[in-house]
Order: C-alpha cells, then sequence, then structure tokens
C-alpha cells in the first residue's frame, strides 16, 4: 500500500449524466450509485477497525507470526518494527531488552481469533496483545482492511 497512485473516476460527469436517455439506462446508473454507497456506508457503519499492537521476542518470530495472520486472513496486513527498546517489569525486577513491535490491521468480528493465533504461536509467557480501535481515517484504507480480511 506504499505507491501512490492517480484516483479513479468514480463517477460520471453532468456531461455524461446528461447523456443517458433512457429510463433503464437511468435505472442501471441510479442502482449502480446506490450499490456503491450502500457497501461503502454499511461497511463503515456495521464493522469497526482495530490495531492490534503486539511484541515479540525476534524478527523471525514477527515474521512467522505475521505471516501465518495474513495468511488467514485475520489481519489485511502486518507491520513489523525491529530493534525496540523495551523496559518492564518480570519477576520482580526491572528487565531491559530489545523487542519488535508488530502492527496488524483487522475488524472487530476477527480479534478474538486473531489473539487466539497470536498466543498458540508466541514465545512469550504473557505476551502483550493490545487491540485499539480506529475512530477514524482514510476511507479507502479502512475498506481495504475490511476487504482483505475474512467474512466473518
Amino acid at each position: 500500500m506504499s505507491k501512490v497512485s492517480k484516483p479513479q473516476k468514480k463517477f460520471l460527469s453532468d456531461a455524461e449524466i446528461g447523456e443517458i436517455s433512457t429510463d433503464f439506462e437511468k435505472t442501471v446508473f441510479i442502482q449502480a450509485l446506490f450499490n456503491h454507497f450502500s457497501q461503502t456506508f454499511s461497511r463503515r457503519i456495521h464493522m469497526k477497525v482495530f490495531i492490534i499492537y503486539v511484541t515479540v521476542g525476534t524478527l523471525k518470530e514477527a515474521q512467522r507470526i505475521g505471516n501465518q495472520l495474513v495468511k488467514d486472513r485475520l489481519a489485511a496486513g502486518i507491520n513489523i518494527i525491529d530493534n525496540v527498546n523495551s523496559i518492564y517489569w518480570w519477576n520482580d525486577e526491572i528487565n531491559y531488552n530489545q523487542e519488535v513491535v508488530m502492527i496488524a490491521k483487522t475488524k472487530e468480528s476477527l480479534i478474538e481469533e486473531l489473539i487466539a493465533t497470536i498466543k498458540f504461536m508466541h514465545s512469550y509467557d504473557c505476551p502483550c496483545i493490545l487491540q485499539l480501535p480506529i475512530v477514524n481515517g482514510d476511507p479507502q484504507f479502512l475498506d481495504w482492511i475490511i476487504s482483505e480480511t475474512k467474512f466473518n
């Protein structure tokens, strides 16, 4: 998703709309507009999108878990951030470690299965797995997350 592409033409111009002459063409045009808007808005209204923040011990572990989540369509995409310095309490002492952060993009209906998969594959006894709701974002990107994850 890193490439910026030229926006596609989504609607007819006023001149093109004026060329629609038959009632059948008008009906087809109106139905196409209705379908476009109802799909777009119903996705955003009925499906909440989340980011799942996870820390793991190694880049290899992050790639293995991330690959499985995307392959199973539990996440539309994963960002992996290597060499994160972590400071935390564990076993009654302060620990300093290098960790790897994973950020998964998914929809609410898949969170339970996604977290279960992470826990099953994760090497930590108590993995950091946080779900963060996306309050707003680019509509095309939010639609992409919904369309690229499995239907549930």
